[in-house]
């Protein structure tokens, strides 16, 4: 899915009004202390702040010290928690969102109003359960989204809540086919460095090997570039995470 069209479910997602004059947008900061290296919530992050800003919002991702890894194509900007401050004495409005329960100092950057969690694992979530409940207690969580309907019919059943859906899409201009480039009968996975995962590698390349030795298993790590690349040569992928 594009970019672009899911703007207005990320607009419902964080209560921000487009159509306000220029200099008066909201603020928008995602956080989760830090900017985790190869890993999908902070690709999302790096997505939405991209789309936001292309609307005209002031939207940043926050970390405790404002480091971080570079390993994304293009990295959107990145502020650390003094930053915030410093915004939100300049601000009138500003929405702090967050994708972990567990984020260092998530309460004192909310500050004495709330902040948006964007729920993108439920196992992660059912691991913090007890920041969830203690947060939806306090009022400190204004709204909470999800990708996942499994997740959203997850919060009606338990809390009668009825999460935002915010599609899932992809940045069109670093993940694109290139029909020249794939290798015909090359497989790629993605293997993360769990057992159970290099247990279905392990399974994969015997099958091949036994039946189908004409094909190929590539791994496919690295950078943002360097996945993107990979994955436009192979002719087939195999996911190997069930999340």
């Amino acid at each position: 899915m594009g970019m672009s069209s899911v703007f207005y479910e990320m607009k419902e997602c964080v209560d921000v009004d487009a159509s306000r004059p220029q200099g008066k947008l909201t603020k928008i900061v995602m956080t989760s202390g830090t900017f985790l290296r190869y890993n999908g919530g902070s690709k999302i992050y790096n997505l939405w702040v991209k789309l936001l800003r292309k609307h005209g919002f002031d939207a940043f991702i926050a970390t405790q010290d404002g480091a971080f890894d570079k390993w994304l194509v293009n990295h959107e900007p990145i502020i650390s928690y003094a930053d915030v401050e410093n915004i939100r004495h300049k601000s009138n409005e500003m929405r702090i969102v967050s994708t972990w329960l567990d984020t260092p100092g998530l309460e004192k950057l909310a500050g004495d109003g709330q902040f948006y969690y964007f729920d993108a694992e439920l196992g992660w979530t059912l691991y913090f359960r007890n920041k969830l409940d203690y947060y939806l207690n306090k009022k400190k969580i204004a709204k909470i989204s999800t990708h996942s309907r499994y997740i959203q019919s997850w919060y009606m059943a338990n809390y009668g809540i009825k999460p935002v859906l915010i599609n899932e899409w992809s940045d069109e201009e670093i993940f694109y086919e290139e029909p020249s480039s794939r290798i015909q009968g090359r497989i790629g996975c993605m293997p993360e460095s769990s057992g159970e995962d290099r247990q279905t590698v392990s399974f994969l390349e015997k099958k091949l090997k036994e039946f189908y030795p004409d094909k190929n298993l590539i791994g496919i790590c690295g950078d943002e570039k360097t996945v993107a690349d990979s994955l436009r040569t192979v002719d087939i992928f195999v996911a190997a995470n069930p999340d």
